[in-house]
């Protein structure tokens, strides 16, 4: 019988917690941001539906882009292009350089490459289920389960950091956690 790891499949775990809690932190700090900087629901609005359709159009090519290009890559420009997506909106606001139409290409590009990740990210579980002597089913619930937590916990964590440090740089954080899911 062949030894059992774990520690590849921790990293994974570790990875879709840091990534789900990263979003879950952003859904609160960025329409919050969008708010103080725009003063404008309309524009919080229009930068929310603006998400949610390059959520669902990176959800309709993701998992082609994991088939054509692999795994490994996708993941890591995933995490990589969303991290600098999100980093860029309280970088630019801070030099002054965030106008509403910048800021809504950040949230899109950000939001668009993260179900090529989550793809990238499921594509390894079976793999690695089995590299610790763990079935499929038990790998995607406890993938599940970590997530939930993750998106249980964020809007908690948000708001206190929010209330902490500010929506700017709670968003900066979320950038800190979509590199480190990478």
């Amino acid at each position: 019988m062949s030894e059992r790891r774990y520690s590849p499949l921790a990293t994974l775990f570790a990875a879709t917690f840091l990534f789900r809690i990263g979003n879950a932190v952003a859904a609160l700090a960025l329409p919050w941001f969008v708010l103080s900087h725009t003063k404008s629901a309309a524009w919080a609005g229009a930068t929310a539906a603006s998400s949610v359709i390059a959520t669902i159009i990176g959800a309709w090519v993701g998992g082609g882009l994991v088939d054509r290009f692999g795994r490994a890559p996708v993941a890591l420009i995933s995490g990589v292009v969303g991290g600098v997506a999100m980093a860029s909106i309280p970088l630019l606001d801070a030099v002054g350089a965030l106008s509403n139409t910048g800021l809504i290409a950040c949230v899109v590009l950000g939001a668009a490459f993260d179900a090529p990740g989550m793809a990238a990210q499921d594509s390894e579980l079976p793999k690695l289920g089995h590299v610790a002597g763990l079935s499929v089913e038990r790998v995607s619930s406890l993938k599940a389960v970590i997530g939930n937590v993750a998106i249980l916990g964020g809007p908690a964590l948000g708001g206190a950091a929010i209330g902490l440090l500010g929506a700017a740089p709670t968003l900066g954080l979320t950038a800190f956690c979509s590199v480190l899911a990478t």
